[in-house]
């Protein structure tokens, strides 16, 4: 019953890189030439195979990072992220961006200030819309939690624009009806 679809597809230096979960439980990067046709063999990003399904790209000249959500045991849920070089393959190590016991789903991500801004359902107790703030080696520089969210409503979107601010979306699910939602971050 699950098919593997295309969730992200970001320009590289040479093309594109494809991005998405795959039945194995594995999230999936696949390098594509100038005319979108198979440049390389699909990756691997999780070390685990526990990807739940989602993924987004931030990927540009010379390099960038995939986000993607993984299943962690108990059913708890992570948002992990991967570099990926300039030609749309996977490098360095798998790094989780939750924090100890803190469980996250949906993630974004998009280039930003030399780094990465990253968006997230972080769905603990009370679950909240996260943003961090990481620099080129995926290291955490600051986080910034923005209002409360319902634990359902799929993936945020977060993008930078070139005045320094940043446009999050997201859906929440507000009983039966679902609200879209965005958030405008201005960052000095």
């Amino acid at each position: 019953g699950f098919f593997p679809t295309p969730q992200a597809i970001a320009q590289t230096d040479d093309g594109f890189v494809m991005g998405w979960g795959d039945p194995t439980g594995d999230a999936l990067v696949m390098p594509l030439d100038a005319s979108g046709a198979m440049a390389g063999a699909p990756a691997g990003l999780s070390t685990l195979d526990d990807s739940d399904g989602t993924i987004d790209l931030a990927v540009s000249f010379g390099g960038g990072a995939a986000v993607y959500g993984a299943r962690i045991e108990g059913g708890r849920t992570e948002v992990h992220a991967h570099l990926i070089d300039g030609a749309g393959a996977p490098f360095d190590v798998e790094r989780p961006l939750t924090v100890g016991p803190d469980s996250g789903s949906d993630a974004s991500i998009a280039e930003f200030a030399g780094g990465y801004a990253v968006s997230y359902r972080q769905t603990g107790a009370s679950p909240v819309l996260r943003v961090l703030f990481l620099d080129s080696n995926l290291n955490e520089v600051a986080r910034a939690d923005l209002l409360p969210i319902s634990l359902l409503g799929g993936r945020t979107t977060i993008r930078a624009s070139g005045d320094g601010s940043l446009l999050v979306g997201w859906a929440d699910v507000v009983g039966s009806s679902t609200q879209l939602r965005a958030a405008r971050i201005r960052c000095n």
